[in-house]
């Protein structure tokens, strides 16, 4: 658990990832909170203009009992300069396992738009 504060900053801020496409700017990115030993993860995604985006969300855990992956996916309408959460995620904590997260929005001519991927510990 100790290691947890000191990531949080470290994920939030590495988890931002920019793209372009058709002069809209769009940004995908994690927040994550620690709460009585378990993970909240909250993906987000904006973009300087309105439209139709899909997003993909998968949280990988892996450690000493195997593996387990969660993935979410669905389309959604964002407003010029919205920040939308996509879902929240309640993660429990071992100190042997590692986490991925992996965040994709596509445009809704399916181009990869935006991207964040962030791994802990570090």
């Amino acid at each position: 658990m100790q290691y947890i504060q000191p990531i949080l900053i470290c994920l939030i801020l590495s988890g931002l990832c920019e793209g372009a496409h058709a002069e809209a700017v769009y940004k995908a990115w994690f927040e994550v909170e620690s709460e009585n030993g378990h993970l909240l993860i909250t993906p987000y995604c904006q973009s300087s203009q309105g439209g139709i985006v899909r997003y993909e969300f998968t949280a990988t855990r892996s450690g000493r009992s195997g593996t387990s992956r969660s993935h979410q996916a669905g389309t959604l309408k964002l407003d010029s300069g919205e920040q939308l959460p996509l879902a929240t995620l309640r993660l429990g904590v071992a100190s042997d396992d590692v986490y991925t997260l992996l965040l994709q929005i596509f445009a809704n001519d399916g181009t990869l738009v935006a991207e964040s991927e962030i791994s802990f510990p570090p």
